[in-house]
This record gives structure tokens, C-alpha cells and sequence, in this order.
């Protein structure tokens, strides 16, 4: 099984397969994409949930003024977190009913973006699904 790592703060990291990428490129090549308004309630069952002190403190530390950055299918559905967990779990205890987010397409990221967090093996996997429901379609199966 391939691990991935992850270095959390500021230069957050993501390794997998030898291969880094880093909060700050995100950042950087997501500049550009809009932040939305998004209901608390479509995010809480994403969030890391977590009773540790640490972790508590570290939630009443966050700032809801920086969005959360969301990965999101070609449909605009919901993939996962990939930053932001704090926040979430922030707005959910004080009630907040919306918070900033970037809803970021998955298969618009680079490609070292998509080995990293899995999503080049995922969308070769999808491809190969559609290819045999084609085949299948076409022979009447």
C-alpha cells in the first residue's frame, strides 16, 4: 500500500511516491478560483473530528476569515477537505451556518497534485470503468 504523508502548518506538505507538493503551491495555482459561501451542514460530515485538548485549542485558534480549500468532483459534488479541518470544526461548534471555501476541480489540479493525493490512479480506474461499460453497451451485455 503507498503511504502519504503530511506535514501540517503553513508549509503544509503532502508527500506520496517520492513525489512533494505543498500548501503554498495550492495556494498559489488555486489563486484565482472564487470563494463561496458554503452550508456548514454539507461539510460537517467531511471534517476530522477529534476531542483532544490540543486539537480543541487549535480549533478556537483557527480564522474563519481564510477559506477552506475543497476538493470537488467535475459535478461540483464534494471529494474531501484537504485544508481547513479546523475551521470546520469551529464553525460547527459556534453554530456558523456558512463559511468561505474554494471549491477546487480535481481534475484541473496538475498532475503531481493528482499522484499525490491519489487522484491520477482514481481517474485512470474511472477511465477503464467507462471503456468496459462502452464495450459492454456496444456487444449488448
Amino acid at each position: 500500500m503507498k503511504k502519504t504523508t503530511f506535514l501540517e502548518g503553513l508549509d503544509d506538505s503532502w508527500t506520496r511516491n517520492g513525489k512533494t507538493v505543498t500548501l503554498r503551491k495550492l495556494l498559489e495555482i488555486t489563486k484565482d478560483i472564487p470563494i463561496q459561501k458554503i452550508p456548514i451542514s454539507k461539510l460537517s460530515s467531511l471534517a476530522l473530528h477529534s476531542n483532544n485538548p490540543d486539537e480543541q485549542e487549535n480549533i478556537e485558534k483557527s480564522d474563519l476569515n481564510y477559506p477552506v480549500l475543497i476538493f470537488v468532483n467535475d459535478d461540483n459534488s464534494v471529494n474531501f477537505i484537504v485544508d481547513g479541518h479546523h475551521r470546520v470544526q469551529k464553525a460547527i461548534k459556534h453554530e456558523i451556518p456558512t463559511i468561505g471555501a474554494k471549491l477546487i476541480k480535481l481534475n484541473d489540479l496538475p498532475e503531481d497534485f493528482q499522484e499525490v493525493f491519489g487522484l491520477k490512479h482514481i481517474n485512470e480506474a474511472e477511465e477503464k470503468i467507462k471503456r468496459i461499460r462502452d464495450l459492454n453497451k456496444k456487444i449488448n451485455l
